[in-house]
């Protein structure tokens, strides 16, 4: 269980004039006071999240828990009431990081849970037969249970939530085994049921039968995205999750030639993208309209990061890494991979971050033309988060907020023993955990504003990472889940 210390370690705070950042601009005439080079004409041009036209807020149903262990990218907007405005608009589900972190309950869990309308989804094999199990993200307890026989499904998998607010919905996949297809000598997995249950109650609303082209599933704003594999093309549709009455339908103009060995959907904010094998392909949410199709070079696969300014597409598994940037404007070619953070409220979106194919920086270059605006030496660690025109560098032992437009330093923060800093933030603070000799793994509180600590305690026993749903943060580990307030 965690304790408050009687006067909490301050973290050693630098407000800086000066930091390592690297000369990137292509004239000596942009060198400032500081001796950093930087692109001047970019200052008057960034940080324009009004210049962005038609863009809806990112899907405001999936909390941070989804987002940390079930494959999420992006984020959910939420208002915070007594929070400064920009933290208003920073992706977060915790409504309040100000006082230090005590567990509260713990349940077992053997998988990763997933969320859906304030409960755990916590999916388990119980004796002969598979069970969902629903405990309330408040106060751990048993909300409801549903069993499904083992001789109706190999697995079972609870991991989409769907519906409204006043009628949340847990969707729950069980495949069946190995069937033939339609290639000699090849199987396939059944798809099997999915199932539509009241995430406040545990009643099944609806069955569907999975067609034997089934490929992907994944939910966005309350409706079901599907997709499969018919007459030698994909199609991906989005839907009503109990009546399946559907929104659009887009068939991939790329033909399939046969059942693909891998596919995974990811929708978010108003973007779905669908890896299948190698290829990607990008849709808008709201139509169906097709916004990108990549196929990365060589045998590479693809990585996707959907955020609220844009969908990063990158190769990975290649020492020359490339990447597609999709935006409002069109398609931005890029050298390196896309390293956007998943906490994220979209601001300065005239700007990616972009890890270049050698060395460990993060550049920031301009949407426009892949201009470098700025570069910064981090390490091997990706960016914590993206707030009110900053982004927050995370380095060995160090934090530091860069402004996105110009790369000037605003502040730098010393953090002994960082271990991992979580997509958990209430728009104010963001919590990171360390591990210091003697001690064992701690869990702090610091500030976005100036790298501040506010509080340190110790990690509840048995956990690993922090993730976050509605008003409760916790700390998952293997095979535990512990509440915490």
């Amino acid at each position: 269980m965690g304790t408050s210390p009687g006067r909490p370690e301050m973290v050693d705070v630098e407000l800086v004039d000066e930091l390592d950042a690297r000369a990137v601009a292509p004239s000596p005439l942009a060198a400032g006071s500081d001796g950093r080079r930087r692109d001047r004409r970019a200052r008057g041009r960034r940080g324009r999240p009004g210049a962005r036209r038609g863009r809806r807020p990112p899907r405001a149903a999936v909390a941070g828990l989804v987002l940390a262990l079930a494959g999420g990218a992006v984020a959910t907007a939420l208002h915070v009431g007594g929070r400064d405005d920009q933290a208003a608009l920073l992706a977060a589900s915790v409504v309040d990081l100000t006082a230090p972190l005590r567990e509260a309950w713990r349940i077992e869990a053997g998988q990763a849970p997933a969320v859906a309308g304030g409960v755990l989804l916590v999916t388990g094999l119980d004796g002969r037969d598979l069970r969902v199990r629903a405990h309330d993200a408040r106060d751990g307890g048993l909300r409801w249970e549903h069993v499904v026989p083992r001789s109706q499904a190999a697995a079972l998998y609870c991991r989409w939530e769907a519906g409204t607010p006043q009628r949340p919905l847990a969707l729950c996949q069980a495949p069946g085994g190995l069937v033939p297809t339609r290639h000699a000598g090849v199987l396939a997995q059944d798809p099997g049921t999915l199932l539509v249950l009241d995430a406040r109650e545990g009643t099944v609303l609806a069955r569907h039968r999975l067609p034997p082209g089934h490929l992907a599933l994944d939910t966005i704003d309350g409706a079901l995205v599907l997709a499969r594999l018919a007459d030698g093309y994909v199609r991906i549709e989005r839907v009503d999750p109990v009546t399946l009455a559907p929104a659009w339908s887009t068939r991939l103009r790329e033909p399939v030639g046969a059942q693909p060995r891998s596919a995974l959907l990811d929708a978010a904010g108003d973007r779905v993208a669908l890896r299948l094998g190698p290829d990607v392909t990008v849709l808008e949410a709201g139509t169906g309209r097709r916004l990108a199709h990549w196929v990365p070079p060589g045998s590479a696969r693809a990585a996707v990061h959907l955020t609220p300014h844009g969908t990063g597409l990158s190769s990975v598994g290649t020492s020359s890494p490339v990447s597609r940037w999709v935006h409002d404007g069109g398609v931005l070619e890029l050298r390196g991979t896309v390293v956007e953070p998943s906490l994220s409220d979209g601001s300065a979106p005239d700007v990616v971050l972009v890890r270049p194919p050698w060395g460990s920086s993060v550049r920031g270059l301009a949407v426009e033309d892949a201009r470098v605006l700025w570069s910064y030496d981090s390490g091997p660690r990706e960016p914590v988060v993206r707030r009110g025109g900053l982004v927050v560098l995370a380095g060995e032992d160090r934090l530091r907020a860069v402004d996105l437009a110009t790369g000037d330093p605003r502040w730098a923060a010393t953090v002994p023993d960082l271990v991992a800093v979580h997509d958990v933030s209430d728009g104010t603070f963001v919590l990171v955990t360390s591990r210091t000799l003697g001690v064992g793994p701690t869990v702090s509180a610091i500030s976005l504003r100036d790298g501040s600590l506010l509080w340190r305690v110790a990690m509840p026993h048995g956990g690993r990472s922090l993730a976050a749903v509605g008003e409760r943060v916790l700390a998952v580990g293997a095979g535990v889940v512990v509440g915490l307030d």
